[in-house]
């Protein structure tokens, strides 16, 4: 699996890329040897967010959310929104925006678990 990590530099604007390729088993040792950590050097926390958003976009795209079901993820998870903005914004009820919500988690919960994450 690669990861791709954008970086921008906030003096210059430069974006940089860099690209991780990852093994099957990021925990275990792949065919050469090398461990993810060693890979990549000593823990680092922005790393391991960017391998965290990868995985959740990688989640969100093959776990089948409905149009209704990936707004309200990321209006209430990246755009900060409660739940009576959502249901306004939606044109349907907060009890209905929360039943929604939990059923697009169920899904991806449900895709994590076959794919071994939880």
């Amino acid at each position: 699996m690669a990861v791709i990590i954008e970086i921008t530099n906030e003096t210059d604007g430069i974006v940089r890329v860099k690209t991780f390729h990852l093994p099957d088993n990021p925990l275990s040792d792949d065919d050469e040897g090398d461990r993810l950590i060693e890979s990549v050097g000593d823990h680092d926390e922005a790393i391991e967010r960017a391998i965290v958003a990868a995985t959740v976009r990688k989640l969100l795209a093959f776990a089948g959310l409905t149009v209704k079901e990936q707004a309200i993820l990321r209006l209430t998870y990246w755009d900060e929104a409660s739940d009576d903005e959502i249901a306004q914004a939606l044109q349907v009820s907060p009890s209905r925006v929360k039943l929604i919500r939990q059923m697009a988690i169920a899904k991806l919960r449900l895709l994590a678990r076959k794919w071994g994450l939880l």
